[in-house]
């Protein structure tokens, strides 16, 4: 069996069983996390410290609420990176975010469609 990508369980319990607030939410991280990946990306280049360190920040509290661990942790790195000015770690933080990411997306694509569908079962 592969890593966990999402906790559902955690997340249900966070939004109480609430489907229309696990989906509206997910449908947030969904939208917002592509354009925030593109500014984390223009900071690196820019080898902008602060800029890498708040992006990955807020990157890092959007994904924390599904249980994506190695999304969290990927951000998280960066965030220290960007937070100790090692912008010669960057790119290669930066890809483990990208590559975390590409996990994490289809999953929550299929969360929000299940719940669309109304075929969403919790127990996985």
């Amino acid at each position: 069996m592969g890593q966990v990508v999402i906790d559902l369980e955690l997340v249900l319990d966070q939004v109480q069983g609430n489907l229309v607030l696990l989906r509206e939410i997910a449908g947030i991280v969904l939208d917002d996390f592509p354009r925030q990946l593109g500014q984390l990306e223009e900071a690196a280049q820019r080898r902008d410290a602060e800029g890498v360190r708040q992006r990955a920040h807020q990157m890092k509290g959007a994904v924390a609420n599904f249980g994506a661990r190695e999304t969290v942790q990927a951000a998280q790195a960066l965030e220290r990176a960007g937070q100790r000015g090692e912008v010669a770690e960057f790119d290669g933080h930066v890809a483990l975010v990208k590559l975390a990411w590409s996990k994490l997306e289809p999953e929550l694509r299929r969360v929000v469609a299940e719940i669309d569908s109304d075929t969403f079962l919790p127990a996985r």
